[in-house]
C-alpha cells in the first residue's frame, strides 16, 4: 500500500465520521439531538421552521472556519488531488478521493 492509498483510506474515514457527534437543539429537560461535527460542534442540519423540520444544506451546514477536521479534509484532498494530477501526466492511475 502506498502512502497516497493510505491517505485516501484515512480521508474516507474522516469524511464519513465528520457528522458523528451529537448536538442538543432543545432544552435539557426534553433534549433533541441532531448529528454534528465532533470537533467544532457545527450541526449537520438547520431547523427551517418551528415544526421541527430540518434541512441539510452545504451553504447553511458547514464546519466552523477554525475546525481542525475541516482543515485536515481540505489539506489531504489537496495533496491527493496534486498526486492524481501527477499520476495522470505519467499515464498512471491515481487514488480515489472521498468528497
Amino acid at each position: 500500500m502506498t502512502n497516497e492509498e493510505l491517505l485516501s483510506g484515512l480521508l474516507k474515514l474522516i469524511v464519513n465520521e465528520q457528522w458523528s457527534g451529537r448536538t442538543n437543539t432543545s432544552c435539557q429537560c426534553h433534549p433533541e439531538y441532531i448529528p454534528s461535527c465532533p470537533n467544532c460542534k457545527a450541526p449537520k442540519y438547520t431547523r427551517i421552521n418551528l415544526d421541527r423540520h430540518y434541512v441539510s444544506d452545504p451553504i447553511l451546514n458547514t464546519h466552523k472556519p477554525d475546525c481542525e477536521r475541516l482543515k485536515l479534509i481540505k489539506e489531504t484532498t489537496a495533496i491527493l488531488t496534486k498526486y492524481n494530477e501527477q499520476q495522470e501526466e505519467q499515464g498512471e492511475d491515481g487514488v480515489w478521493i472521498q468528497s
